[in-house]
């Protein structure tokens, strides 16, 4: 396949002029295409002009709070490598991309609407507030293959919700746009990737959420409307819980890291301890034991389309 054919399947999509569009894409389940990931994305930017806006994940690493202590040459910047993917890496590279500011959360952006979305998300912002911004403004999630989780507003309702959790202390090292190099710590909740995989037949019951799905190449595609799958992640995760345990007694996130997790402590370490699942007890030991919940007092105020939906916890 190839660029032209690209932008056939992602008209047929329907993917427009002037759409601002989160993307999540696996360049495996498009298939080769000439050109490569360049050519990938030069055929979104086509279909979507000069008004449109490309948006994408930039994510990066963290480290344990106690090793940057011991690593000072461990600094990150806004060039800094990104485990989002090679869509991530190769935008991060253009030349009129627009970066967030956010230490870990980073997100890139292309197009009319990048500046007003990128430039105002920094240390002292949600995680994911770009993605809050764009459910009320019209966006839409281009989600391109069958192994990408999620539909990327999920972690927005988690936040508006207020929901905390035990996590590890981690975070990064970061050079900030005034030349200050300052250590920031992880403080936001998120949820495991299998709970998020099984909310996936919840858009389908909401008519327009899912605006459309086709291939594009080779990969299943989901069109969505960002605002309705948001409303459905803060009516689903806001009334039952149940959506917030993936069901493995084996995963710490749902069985012990949320104040209404119903697993015990010491039922896991044990079952843990006797099969010696390293990684496991790590986990606890880190999270439970060493942890501190999150997210900071601040992230309460998260607001969309003007109403507040943090709930008290217990």
């Amino acid at each position: 396949m190839n660029k032209e054919s690209l932008i056939r399947d992602l008209k047929k999509l329907g993917v427009k002029p002037g759409d601002l569009l989160y993307i999540k894409a696996s360049m495996r389940s498009i298939g080769k295409v000439d050109g490569g990931v360049e050519a990938f994305i030069e055929a979104v930017l086509d279909v979507i002009g000069k008004e449109g806006t490309l948006v994408v994940s930039s994510f990066v690493k963290v480290y344990p709070l106690s090793y940057l202590k011991k690593h000072p040459e461990i600094v990150n910047d806004l060039n800094t490598h990104s485990y989002a993917g090679a869509v991530a890496n190769v935008i991060m590279k253009m030349p009129d991309v627009v970066f967030s500011r956010h230490p870990v959360q980073k997100f890139a952006a292309i197009g009319r609407q990048a500046e007003e979305l990128m430039l105002a998300h920094t240390e002292n912002s949600y995680a994911y507030d770009p993605l809050r911004r764009m459910s009320e403004i019209g966006g839409k999630g281009l989600i391109l293959g069958k192994d990408v989780i999620g539909v990327g507003t999920t972690h927005v309702a988690v936040g508006l919700l207020g929901y905390q959790q035990k996590r590890p202390k981690v975070g990064v090292r970061f050079k900030n746009d005034n030349g200050e190099v300052k250590i920031f710590s992880l403080d936001w909740a998120g949820m495991c990737s299998t709970s998020i995989y099984n909310m996936v037949p919840e858009y389908a019951r909401v008519p327009g959420a899912v605006i459309s799905e086709a291939k594009v190449g080779n990969a299943d595609t989901k069109l969505t409307d960002m605002k309705k799958t948001l409303e459905i992640e803060l009516d689903l995760l806001g009334n039952d819980q149940k959506y917030m345990d993936c069901g493995d007694k084996n995963c710490f996130q749902c069985q012990l890291s949320w104040d209404f997790s119903k697993g015990s402590p010491w039922t896991y370490f044990f079952r843990n301890l006797i099969h010696f699942n390293k990684k496991n007890l790590k986990q606890f030991l880190n999270a439970y034991i060493k942890g501190s919940k999150q997210p900071k007092e601040p992230l309460k105020d998260l607001r969309f389309m003007g109403k507040s939906y943090h709930k008290p916890q217990g």
